[in-house]
């Protein structure tokens, strides 16, 4: 089974670890459960997990305390947070985003939205850390980056909603904390503003004159300029369907009217400093990867930055993480297309084979030019059943596109797919297997995929 992802449980009643537990192995995640916040503390800075859900009533150490210190070391600051509370007070919400909290989890817990929730801040939490480690990375080979420009002085948080009291009351309460509201009142509104800006942060209403907002989310995840935008859904319609459904088309936070306008601007700010760190990330992370670790003919990762992404992988895989699945893919008769079209062809193909495998992988996916023809894509937390669905849909696409190579032939692709073992110490003991499994698709024929596990 793919490691969907491990999460630690803190709650001071066994009962609850246990059942918690139960409910997200039923789902396909690893755990570990503990009934003694310190020991929580203790295990997260370990092995940082993908996620905490931790009860906020416990004695001696409360949820708010232990996710002010996950939140304030290096080890732990970027895993999400689940607050599980009995309680449902806007003064608790608040105070827990104040301590750091992603989210708000009320018991008894609804197996649906804790399935959502999850996923969903795991996917967040594992591409927080993916994004880290790549620019730690980036730091130890090259030098330091140049100071980024200064940020914005005023972030702008786009409020698609049509009632003007609300309108009004988010703009003066933005207002007091520095953030600039622009209003839309409708989705013809708000695409036309989101053609000429980008919203540091996104409000939704779901009851629009010209629409729904789901729509509108939906537009707005398919998106690439606002696929990590932080998107609150901010609405009247407080069905368990509605919010789910919403949930589902990617809404980072989902909020019911009437709304208490402190913990609205709590959120707010909290998901506006989210999506600002993001952004210093990617650009501090683009400025380093534009020197000596991309790879100048693909603008992918270079052979240099793979071998110390892997040997990096596999020190965490000794030290407890999950491992990971490896794709070596070598174009076929690549060098007939050099000699018969020339280099320049070759270059073109190489480089839109790229942009075509970067865009198959998740977004916390590595992708990687291994050298001329061959590239390497490394799958975090992917077993070979996953890896080998993946690298036949890379396979598939690359057949089936037309790269414009002039005389008609058809591009294709071999692929041999791996899986990362406790045995391995070095690059090499991963990237030949991997070779073995494309020297297998070579002789079986080409244009295939071929597994070597061992």
């Amino acid at each position: 089974m793919s490691d969907l992802g491990h999460i630690l449980v803190i709650d001071d009643q066994a009962v609850n670890v246990r059942l918690l537990e139960v409910r997200l192995r039923a789902l396909g995640y690893r755990t570990d459960g503990t009934t003694d916040p310190a020991e929580g503390l203790r295990l997260a800075g370990e092995c940082p997990p993908d996620l905490v859900i931790t009860d906020v009533m416990m004695p001696r150490l409360d949820g708010y305390e232990v996710t002010r210190r996950l939140k304030s070391s290096e080890r732990t600051r970027l895993v999400p947070v689940i607050l599980a509370t009995a309680l449902d007070g806007a003064a608790e919400r608040i105070r827990g985003l104040e301590c750091g909290a992603d989210e708000f989890l009320t018991k008894p817990i609804n197996q649906l939205e804790l399935r959502l929730r999850v996923r969903s801040l795991v996917r967040v939490g594992r591409l927080r850390k993916e994004v880290a480690r790549r620019r730690q990375l980036s730091m130890q080979v090259v030098m330091p980056p140049k100071a980024l420009t200064d940020p914005e002085v005023s972030p702008t948080v786009l409020l698609v909603e049509d009632d003007e009291a609300v309108i009004t009351q988010c703009k003066l309460s933005f207002g007091h904390v520095g953030i600039e509201t622009i209003a839309a009142r409708g989705l013809e509104e708000a695409r036309a503003a989101l053609a000429v800006s980008e919203p540091r942060v996104i409000l939704v209403d779901l009851m629009l004159p010209d629409g729904d907002g789901i729509d509108l989310l939906a537009e707005l995840r398919a998106d690439d300029r606002f696929r990590l935008t932080p998107i609150l859904i901010l609405t009247a319609r407080d069905d368990l369907e509605t919010k789910l459904t919403a949930l589902e088309c990617g809404a980072d936070e989902f909020l019911v009217k009437p709304v208490n306008h402190r913990e609205l601007r709590a959120r707010v700010q909290q998901a506006v400093r989210r999506a600002q760190n993001a952004r210093d990330q990617q650009a501090r992370l683009a400025d380093a990867l534009s020197r000596s670790i991309t790879d100048a003919g693909t603008g992918l990762h270079n052979r240099r930055f793979l071998f110390d992404d892997l040997s990096s992988r596999l020190a965490e895989q000794q030290a407890g993480s999950s491992g990971f699945a490896l794709l070596l893919c070598d174009l076929d008769h690549f060098k007939g297309v050099n000699d018969s079209l020339g280099h320049l062809a070759g270059d073109r193909l190489l480089r839109d084979f790229a942009w075509l495998l970067r865009g198959s992988l998740r977004l916390y996916d590595l992708a990687a030019r291994y050298g001329g023809e061959e590239f390497v894509a490394v799958l975090p937390s992917a077993d070979a059943e996953v890896a080998v669905r993946i690298a036949e849909r890379i396979r598939a696409e690359v057949e089936s596109r037309d790269f414009g190579l002039g005389d008609g032939r058809r591009v294709t692709l071999s692929i041999g797919v791996t899986v990362s073992q406790p045995g391995d110490r070095q690059p090499e003991d991963v990237l030949e297997r991997a070779d073995v499994a494309v020297y297998a698709a070579k002789e079986g024929g080409r244009n295939c995929v071929r597994v070597r596990t061992g």
